[in-house]
């Protein structure tokens, strides 16, 4: 699957490796991780995770937080509403399809340890990253939060005593300007800051073809990050990050859209001839969209963290406090068209407050660490739906909060000089309510439907009130100082949550139906093995591993098109695979780098739509959205000195993505073909590596790739699809010091 500005260099799962040569290999290199809360090489990790540092993320050309997938096995992302909005992050096929502002995605995202709870913020430019991390597998003993799948994290670059900055200046097509930039050094002995900004544009990349519309899914964004980082006395470290930024796009994220038709005997959505508008299908540039009305997006986020680290006694007490403020105002045409069937707004509004405090130490044989967590999180809002088809408008409001604490630790002991093994606990208490207003209304005269539902109204029914311990066991066999092999057994827990549609979801009888808005929790339990290797003399490394997931309650996402309603349901899973990565430097200015993901994820004992048009309902396993059963990546780096001073790279990369589903019902028309993506760098950097000039084209074959689609066939007889970026050419001029 691709991802948010999609097709961007798609390369490969790196595994991190290399042999000194003559010509200093810039995308291939160590990374330091802090994936069990310490540094360690990732090597040296039993777990599976793909790495990169902020040098590989720039010369892979990773402009925004959801591209990591296409170097990343395992690790498939979309944006189900455009650039800059509401992403699906999904790991090993674990994730959330369904945008509904105040849910929580099932893989987490994670900047300088702080938990992104709200889907509005997990699409973001990258800019001054020292690495991200990309772990696979439950983490809820560490993490905890919502790391069923896995979890993303990124970490910033920090202030130093060393005054140092960047600045950097790209060019391309569709209007592409982008500057960034940071400086930072030593203020006193004791302080250091450091300053990072950003400011993206581009034009719109789908042509609207309705007269007067705006192009869409244009960029138009800045950021700002201020870092102050004192060290008052020996071994204590308090480091204040604020952050602010805004994205202003006033042609919107529009939908392209087909046509569908439900199959007489399944009642599943298949492509359809012409659409529900009379339009021919495969006529038009898929990029291309006619909406009637404007479409709009602008989000504006504010976060601050303080960290406190003191070291005592051979121990080291952390301390992150963090907070998240996003606004959004969002509207869009979402049946794409240039008739006035339904228009949407909505106004969400996400506040987060976090605290953890650990304890940290070592043992002449022994690592451990133990702590506490607290997250509180208010998501609120209103969405609004006009159906003039209807002579009607939806106007639903929301108010959701979610306070949560968890206590965790986790020992590892070294049981022999090369067996080591690992125990991890973490107890955690939910509690979560919700208030939904649904009021229907006819213009000109007011009210005439409302259901309600909150505590006063159903009760019980709208609180999430439960505790959970997730585990970890795992053993660790180190036979020589080039190999690690383990074996592990975890879990983690995702939340309960509430189905918020349009409409008020109703029973047979046609009347709200309350017991169809709370979702119970779901649970994975996973059992792995794996490897690290270091190959060829110390030229190569292969990682791998192979994994089984236990899923029970599995969130999976349906659109009621007879109501217009969001609906999740549980259902068990299951997911067998496993990943491969290699990464090598075989020759003198040679990087190669080769990843691989296999996934076997079924969503158990579901059923089709036949009964809705008088065929046979069936009940079967089908397959995890955004979970494709092979996705393969390749990159393939030279570099070489030149006779007038400095070296340059040649590289090209490639993403291949096996066929995946959009649904859990495994409709035919929410089916994207596999695909392969490619991209092409050449870049010239300075003998003492202060100046690259770099140029760029991404999706080199111009594939047009559905990166996200939406079924609204039983509404109004078409699917909204979101497609990834076209063939785009940049240039860019670097300058470090």
């Amino acid at each position: 699957m691709k991802c948010e500005l999609t097709p961007m260099p798609l390369a490969i799962a790196v595994s991190l490796a290399i042999a000194t040569t003559t010509v200093r290999a810039e995308v291939l290199e160590e990374v330091i991780v802090t994936a069990q809360k310490r540094s360690e090489s990732v090597q040296d990790l039993p777990i599976s995770v793909t790495a990169f540092s902020g040098d590989q993320m720039k010369k892979l050309g990773f402009e925004s937080s959801i591209q990591l997938a296409s170097q990343t096995p395992g690790l498939i992302t979309a944006q189900n509403n455009g650039e800059g909005n509401i992403a699906t992050v999904s790991i090993r096929g674990v994730g959330l399809m369904d945008y509904s502002e105040h849910n929580e995605s099932p893989s987490a995202v994670y900047v300088d340890e702080f938990y992104k709870a709200n889907l509005s913020g997990l699409d973001f430019q990258l800019f001054d990253l020292d690495r991200a991390e990309v772990l696979r597998g439950p983490q809820g003993t560490l993490f905890g939060r919502n790391a069923t799948g896995g979890l993303v994290h990124y970490v910033t670059a920090r202030p130093t005593q060393q005054n140092e900055g960047y600045a950097e200046l790209t060019a391309g097509q569709f209007g592409e300007l982008k500057a960034e930039g940071a400086v930072g050094g030593g203020i006193t002995d004791t302080i250091a800051a450091r300053l990072s900004g950003i400011y993206s544009v581009h034009d719109g990349i789908n042509k609207n073809l309705y007269p007067g519309g705006k192009d869409g899914n244009a960029l138009n964004l800045w950021g700002v990050r201020g870092q102050l980082q004192f060290e008052p006395a020996q071994g204590l470290s308090v480091l204040l990050k604020l952050e602010a930024g805004e994205n202003d796009n006033d042609g919107g994220n529009p939908y392209a859209h087909q046509g569908l038709a439900p199959d007489p005997v399944t009642g599943l959505s298949v492509e359809a001839p012409t659409d529900f508008f009379g339009y021919a299908n495969g006529n038009r540039d898929p990029r291309s969209v006619e909406p009637n009305r404007p479409s709009s997006l602008n989000s504006k986020v504010q976060s601050g963290l303080l960290r406190v680290e003191w070291d005592v006694a051979d121990m080291t007490l952390t301390s992150i406090t963090g907070f998240e403020q996003l606004d959004k105002n969002f509207s869009q045409d979402p049946d794409a068209s240039p008739v006035d069937v339904f228009n949407t707004t909505f106004k969400p509004r996400g506040d987060e407050i976090t605290q953890e405090l650990r304890l940290q130490g070592d043992g002449n044989r022994s690592r451990w660490v133990g702590g506490l967590y607290y997250m509180s999180y208010k998501n609120r809002g209103k969405q609004i739906g006009d159906v003039p088809v209807f002579g009607i408008v939806q106007d639903v409001s929301w108010d959701m909060g979610t306070d949560t604490w968890a206590a965790f630790g986790q020992y590892e002991y070294d049981i022999a000089p090369d067996w080591t093994a690992v125990a991890g606990l973490r107890y955690t208490q939910e509690n979560k309510h919700m208030e939904t207003i649904w009021d229907t209304v006819v213009p000109g005269v007011g009210v005439v439907d409302s259901a309600v539902f909150n505590q006063a109204s159903v009760g019980d029914l709208a609180k999430f009130d439960k505790n959970n311990v997730s585990y970890l066991a795992r053993l660790n066999w180190k036979p020589s100082e080039d190999l690690l092999l383990y074996a592990s057994t975890s879990n983690a827990f995702k939340g309960g949550t509430f189905n918020l549609g349009f409409f008020a979801p109703t029973g047979t009888d046609g009347l709200f139906d309350p017991t169809r808005v709370p979702v119970g929790q779901e649970e994975l339990t996973s059992y792995e093995t794996g490897f690290k290797s270091t190959i060829l003399g110390g030229a190569a490394r292969l990682n791998g591993a192979v994994f089984y997931y236990d899923y029970t309650d599995y969130q999976a996402f349906l659109f009621d098109g007879q109501t217009l309603t969001n609906y999740l349901f549980n259902n068990d899973a299951n997911v067998k695979g496993g990943e491969l990565e290699l990464a090598a430097s075989p020759a003198d200015g040679w990087d190669i780098a080769l990843g691989a993901s296999y996934l076997d994820a079924l969503v158990e004992n579901v059923a089709d739509k036949g009964a809705l048009v008088g065929g046979v309902t069936t009940v079967k396993d089908r397959p995890m959205p955004l979970a494709p059963h092979w996705s393969l990546n390749g990159l393939v780096r030279y570099g070489f000195a030149v006779p007038w001073g400095g070296e340059m790279s040649l590289q090209a990369d490639m993403n291949y993505v096996g066929s995946q589903h959009f649904d859990p019902l495994g409709s035919p028309a929410m089916e994207q073909g596999s695909y392969t993506l490619g991209n092409v760098r050449v870049a010239w950097t300075s003998d003492d590596r202060r100046w690259t000039v770099a140029g760029a084209v991404q999706n080199v074959t111009d594939e047009a790739v559905i990166a996200y689609s939406f079924d609204l066939g039983d509404a109004i007889g078409v699917r909204q699809d979101v497609y990834v970026r076209p063939r785009w050419a940049s240039f860019s001029v670097d300058y470090h010091w």
